[in-house]
This record gives C-alpha cells, sequence and structure tokens, in this order.
C-alpha cells in the first residue's frame, strides 16, 4: 500500500486563515482515504490535537495516521501557546524526525506541507532519505510577503530596513526549492520568483460557500464602508481613513472589524482630519458577526501593502462584496481570481481621488455578482492532482 505525508502545523477545525488551511487540508485526506486505498500519515502540532480529536469524534480511518508532534518541554516554556514564527521553528526540527521515522518503515509517495504558509521559513521535508528521488516533494500553497508600499510615518525607516532584508532572504528562499518537485505559491508575486517547471498557483482559501450563500442576501447599506484586519503598519488602516476627506466621499462612513497597536492613532488621525464621527471601531467580533457586516457593507477596503492570500477578499468576493484591494500586495491575485466585482489600485496618498472614484462606482452596484471560487470541497481534488492520484 503507498503511503502519503500531509505537514500541517497550524490546524483547527471551523476557522480561518492558516489553521483553517490546515483544516480544510486534513478533512480533504479522510475523504481520499474514501476513494484510493492509501495511507496517509498528517504531523500536526500537539497543541491542536483536542479539538482535532474533538470534531473527528469516533471516526474510523485505520489508514489515516495522525502524528501530534510536541516542541519539548524547554521549547513549550520559551513560545507559550501561540502560534508564532519562532513557535514553529522550534516544532520543525521535531517534524522532520518524526517524518524520518516514518520513513524508516515505509515507502512514501509523496510529503506534502501545507501550513506554516511562509516559503521564508524552513520546512519540515526532509532532504535526503532512502529511495529520496522516487518521493514526490511538495510545499505550498505558501507565499514570500514582501511590504510593497508606505507604512505608517513614524516607522518609515523601519519598514526600509525589514523590506531590504525580506528582499534580500527572497533571492536566498530559491535555494529551498532546488530539492522539491512541486511549489505552490499563493499569490503571483510569490510565484515569478518560482521554477516554471516546478509551479502551480493557488490561494490558499477554503470556505464553506453554503453558509456563506445563507447570509449573501443581505440588504447593503450603499454608503457604508469596512476594513477588516488587524490595525497594524502593513495593513495601513489610515488609508481608509484618509479616503473619508476626500470631498467625494463626505457621505460615506467607515467601520473598522479588528484590533492592534495603531487604534489610538488612528482614533486620533480621525479627530484630527474631522471624520471621527463618520468612523467607528468595532474591535474584534465574532465570525459570523463579521460576515454579516461584509455581507451589509457597500465596499470592502483593503488597504494592506502584503498579504499571502486573504480570507477576507475571498469572504467578501463569495459574499457578493466588492472590494478595493492594492497592487501587487498579494490581494490583487485573489480578487483577480475571484472573478467578481472590485478594484485594484494604487493606495498611496497621492492617488486616493483614484481609490475614491473606484468607491463611488462599486458603490452603485446593482445584482451583486457571488465567486464560487473559495469551496473548501476543492481541496480534496487539489491534493489527488498534486498527489497523481487521479
Amino acid at each position: 500500500m503507498r503511503h502519503y505525508v500531509l505537514i500541517s502545523f497550524s490546524t483547527q477545525p471551523n476557522s480561518g486563515s492558516e489553521r483553517g488551511v490546515g483544516w480544510a487540508f486534513l478533512t480533504a485526506c479522510i475523504e481520499l482515504l474514501t476513494r484510493f486505498e492509501i495511507t496517509i500519515h498528517v504531523i500536526l502540532d500537539v497543541r491542536d490535537r483536542e479539538e482535532i480529536l474533538k470534531q473527528l469524534g469516533e471516526l474510523e480511518t485505520p489508514r489515516l495516521v495522525l502524528h501530534f508532534v510536541d516542541r519539548g518541554k524547554l521549547f513549550r516554556f520559551a513560545t507559550g501557546d501561540s502560534k508564532t514564527r519562532f513557535s514553529y521553528l522550534t516544532w520543525v526540527t521535531r517534524a522532520r524526525g518524526e517524518i524520518r521515522k516514518i520513513l524508516a518503515k515505509h515507502d512514501v509517495a509523496v510529503i506534502h506541507q501545507v501550513t506554516f504558509a511562509s516559503f521564508i521559513l524552513p520546512n519540515a521535508i526532509p532532504k535526503l532519505f532512502r529511495n529520496s528521488y522516487r518521493t514526490k516533494k511538495i510545499w505550498g500553497p505558501a507565499s514570500i510577503a514582501i511590504t510593497s508600499a508606505e507604512s505608517w510615518p513614524i516607522r518609515k525607516k523601519s519598514l526600509g530596513l525589514r523590506n531590504a532584508l525580506l528582499k534580500t532572504i527572497s533571492k536566498i528562499v530559491p535555494i529551498q526549492f532546488k530539492s522539491l518537485n512541486l511549489i505552490i505559491a499563493n499569490n503571483q508575486h510569490t510565484a515569478n520568483l518560482i521554477p516554471p517547471e516546478k509551479l502551480d498557483l493557488e490561494p490558499n482559501i477554503f470556505l464553506d460557500l453554503e453558509h456563506l450563500d445563507n447570509m449573501a442576501e443581505s440588504t447593503r447599506d450603499t454608503l457604508q464602508l469596512l476594513t477588516v484586519g488587524a490595525l497594524i503598519p502593513r495593513k495601513r488602516p489610515w488609508l481608509s481613513i484618509i479616503l473619508l476627506t476626500r470631498p467625494e466621499m463626505q457621505e460615506f462612513r467607515l467601520n473598522f472589524i479588528g484590533d492592534g497597536p495603531l487604534k489610538n492613532d488612528l482614533q486620533s488621525l480621525s479627530e484630527e482630519l474631522g471624520v471621527s464621527n463618520r468612523v467607528r471601531f468595532l474591535g474584534q467580533l465574532p465570525h459570523t458577526t463579521t460576515l454579516r457586516q461584509i455581507a451589509e457593507c457597500a465596499v470592502l477596503l483593503h488597504p494592506s501593502s502584503r498579504e499571502g492570500s486573504p480570507w477576507v477578499i475571498g469572504e467578501a468576493s463569495s459574499l457578493g462584496t466588492p472590494c478595493i484591494v492594492a497592487m501587487d500586495s498579494g490581494s490583487d491575485t485573489t480578487l483577480a481570481l475571484s472573478n467578481s466585482q472590485g478594484a485594484v489600485v494604487d493606495y498611496s496618498n497621492d492617488q486616493l481621488d483614484k481609490v475614491a472614484n473606484a468607491v463611488i462606482s462599486l458603490s452603485k452596484t446593482g445584482q451583486p455578482v457571488k465567486s464560487h471560487r473559495w469551496d473548501k470541497t476543492r481541496a480534496t481534488s487539489l491534493l489527488a492532482g498534486w498527489w497523481n492520484l487521479a
């Protein structure tokens, strides 16, 4: 019987973003076992064990082998429970060791890492092992994130240093690709760094479209704008506030969903610009409430300068809500593949008149165009294709 290995550092049922990606691929593995006589080993973080086993319940799938990998007592103390990059780095070496144990017992057809979704970090796929030339090695969907535009003014210097470092790393990262057979990028600017003969492009967004369809018929407020995400420099939330000062934007209102270190600065900015009566900071909201807000707004503003493949754009597109995203940010790939209403713009301060024009045009859109691109069930066919099972 053929053996396959899936690696997912972050996996949680009914979640979005990184953890939702891991869960989508884990459930896809279960579906594959109903179609093919194979054994799948899934390498997981032990911190996700309780939620995963609770969701799987009494599922009896002897050909699905779950390997829960711990980081060790010292690193548990040092990194805590948060799923940070440092936490990942303490996990990945032990995960690689667990995979080597599997390789010692079985001939493995495919080793595929799906999360963490960053090519900047090392992967858990062993480089050399017995019969390694016969094993297909896959990494992704993932990205190399480079901030493409300005940040909060007082942080411009640090942003420049950070970008210089990331650009240097991005030139080194392709060295990691040499031992891989397939590399899956989740946006176009990452795809441009990958050898074409090893490349596939697929954003890692997996949504429950049936759940979203129940919300898509909401009544839209044609003057309500929305920005969703952490209030941090790379998300550039201040540009949404500055946009309200444009003469043609005087009747529009703006809600923020999310929290972060820039909240006080943003509140002060809205007061200084005289638009505080039209800006609300709603903080972190339950996911269902956030989806409802997206469904009811006229336009979703997403000025973020750096993304992998943002779930919020996939969610908005699936709900029929037009999105305005920044060019060359990663979000533009998601919007383009959604094949839905929206605009890709230059979000810099001197180009906000064009952003305003896009808002006005999109807010007058009639019947919503809902995207069906991001259905979570496609994860099964994706794995079957990448693993040459079809």
